[in-house]
């Protein structure tokens, strides 16, 4: 390994995290030889001026931010040493009301998906496949001032806001007395955006983000994974008709300041179909305060979900 890609692996694992300490557990479910690698995770080791992007970076982050999230992505990598050391596997119904409700007071929508180990981003491993999925909104307001400096602000507060509630909410659960093994929003071993479409969340839009009924595209995912076995997870998902409304509309593909945003989507190597092309994303979201564009401008940001539904509605009556 040269210099350069050892002083980047090493910066990379400082800001994003390792799971190597579940690895060498037996129960670890590591991910498959052709798992992807995490798209920003993979670009930030192939930087080629490391300096530089960190001082780009700077005016995002204040020194309490930084603290704070540097301080619950370590709180995530050690949740499981506070598993409980006796524990049930299943939860009683009234459990999952007082879940809901906590989550509630955290302001953060939850769902629940069994994991596919092919979600597992390359490298890493997970403890256990019952996930609780949550969702938190993304301030609107500095949303629709992107790209700017405030937006990139928001972004990041809502990164690490979601890093403490994620980790509240882990907390909450072995306090009940079942296992949990948070997984920070920023940088997590899991591909989060199909997880909460597993989840009955919402649907991935071509931008490659989750639209949700609650926020549309404008909000932050991450996830906690349990060895409760009884998860209530949805048999079907209510939002798939997104999929064909985003056929109809392409804003986010003539709206992207880099054209990363593909018509025809991109079939990659290990069998995965995007239609993001990251080469051409992470320039613009490095150089642009994180961008956010595609957010901005997507109509289930601009009109809303309720809205939106109502016009298909519509339009199928009339036929």
């Amino acid at each position: 390994m040269t210099e350069k890609a050892n002083f980047m692996t090493k910066m990379q694992k400082r800001v994003f995290g390792t799971t190597d300490h579940i690895k060498s557990d037996t129960n670890a479910i590591k991910a498959t030889e052709s798992a992807p690698e995490m798209g920003f995770d993979k670009k930030f080791k192939e930087i080629d001026n490391p300096s530089e992007m960190i001082e780009s970076r700077k005016k995002m982050f204040n020194i309490k931010t930084i603290f704070s999230l540097m301080k619950e992505m370590k709180k995530t990598r050690k949740t499981i040493k506070k598993n409980p050391p006796k524990r049930e596997d299943i939860a009683q119904s009234n459990f999952f009301i007082k879940l809901r409700d906590y989550a509630d007071t955290l302001d953060v929508k939850i769902g629940y998906a069994k994991l596919p180990r092919e979600l597992i981003f390359k490298n890493h491993a997970v403890l256990y496949d019952n996930a609780i999925v949550l969702s938190m909104e993304m301030d609107k307001e500095k949303i629709d001032m992107s790209p700017s400096l405030e937006t990139g602000k928001m972004v990041i507060n809502t990164y690490d806001e979601l890093g403490i509630r994620t980790n509240k909410l882990a907390n909450f659960i072995q306090k009940n007395g079942f296992a949990a093994q948070a997984c920070h929003p920023l940088g997590g071993p899991i591909s989060y955006t199909p997880l909460g479409m597993l989840a009955g969340l919402g649907w991935p839009g071509r931008h490659g983000l989750l639209i949700t009924p609650d926020y549309g595209p404008r909000h932050r995912l991450s996830a906690i994974l349990t060895n409760i076995t009884n998860l209530p997870i949805p048999e079907t998902n209510a939002h798939k008709w997104i999929k064909d409304y985003c056929v109809t509309c392409g804003r986010c593909i003539t709206k992207c300041p880099s054209k990363a945003i593909f018509e025809i989507p991109i079939e990659h190597e290990d069998g995965r179909i995007t239609h993001i092309d990251v080469d051409k994303c992470f320039p613009i979201f490095g150089r642009d305060y994180g961008c956010s564009v595609c957010v901005k401008e997507c109509m289930f940001n601009r009109v809303g979900y309720t809205k939106l539904k109502e016009q298909i509605n519509k339009k199928k009556s009339n036929l």
